[in-house]
């Protein structure tokens, strides 16, 4: 059995049930197992090993040798260790155990989701930070920058019977105009909206992709100022591509000489087929392009 990270798409299979830092899913349980691989399949495993001395290409701590790629860190007493090669992932005990960034340091799952997300994108589908529902028999996207009022629109949705698609990461297909589910983040508590949400969640989602009705490109303002409109592409390099913060992925893409079919995926993307709108709004008010009244 396999764990369903995103459903249709991706599945990993994996003892692990979840991964620090892997920010496509907080929880590997989240969705029912299947015995079937999904069009990306990967296989993640918790071991012990040696990063091998020599090799071929070298950038910073991550190094390749014989096709498969590695990172080493010392910082005694422990040894940050990380391989992979093609769909297959390996982290020693020590590395599991660092929760979040530090001092330039990932979580091994950053690497993970990170190459997992540049494959996603060379297939055409684009990991971009929002939130996505069914509401009132339409499906809608909203792409906003952070701290614009997604999670509290999230929770007012599913407060009026709303359905659940994504919440903070958003993965959209960029050919077929579809958008596919993936497991809330549960995590942030010192967030007040996060905790909101869980008490309203209550199974109350989609689990399978759907057609976008609607894309909207949400900007808030508190201010009289209401800015200029912006692109889809503006929204992509705001809330997207964030694997191209990674310098593994940097080094990972010059190495495979995947640099020219990124730049043409980035170039496609005013062209794909996503019907989608800018929108200013004032003090998160959702509620009137949305065409209703929510909170």
């Amino acid at each position: 059995m396999y764990s369903c990270i995103i459903p249709e798409i991706l599945t990993v299979e994996t003892r692990l049930n979840s991964i620090a830092g892997f920010y496509l899913s907080e929880n590997f349980e989240f969705y029912e197992k299947t015995e079937h691989k999904s069009k990306f399949h990967y296989n993640i495993e918790c071991s012990n090993f040696e990063v091998p001395e020599d090799y071929d290409f070298r950038s910073g701590y991550f190094t390749k040798n014989n096709g498969t790629w590695y990172y080493e860190r010392n910082l005694f007493p422990l040894s940050l260790k990380f391989k992979f090669f093609k769909d297959k992932f390996a982290f020693n005990w020590a590395y599991s155990k660092v929760p979040v960034e530090i001092g330039h340091i990932f979580p091994v799952g950053r690497h993970i989701a990170d190459i997992i997300s540049t494959h996603l994108f060379l297939k055409n589908f684009l990991v971009i930070r929002g939130c996505a529902y069914e509401y009132k028999d339409k499906i809608t996207c909203i792409s906003a920058p952070g701290f614009n009022g997604k999670t509290t629109l999230m929770h007012d949705i599913l407060k009026k019977g709303g359905r659940h698609i994504a919440e903070d990461k958003v993965i959209v297909d960029m050919v077929n105009g579809e958008i596919y589910p993936t497991a809330p983040d549960f995590r942030n508590f010192e967030r007040e909206e996060n905790t909101k949400i869980k008490k309203v969640y209550i199974k109350n989602w989609l689990t399978e992709p759907r057609k976008i009705d609607e894309m909207l490109l949400v900007q808030n303002s508190t201010s009289e100022n209401q800015g200029s409109e912006k692109c889809l592409l503006d929204y992509v390099f705001l809330n997207s591509l964030v694997f191209l913060k990674s310098p593994l992925i940097r080094a990972y893409i010059s190495e495979e000489k995947l640099t020219h079919q990124v730049v043409a995926k980035i170039n496609q993307i005013e062209t794909c087929n996503i019907k989608y709108r800018y929108k200013n709004i004032r003090n998160f008010d959702y509620g009137k392009i949305l065409g209703d009244k929510l909170g």
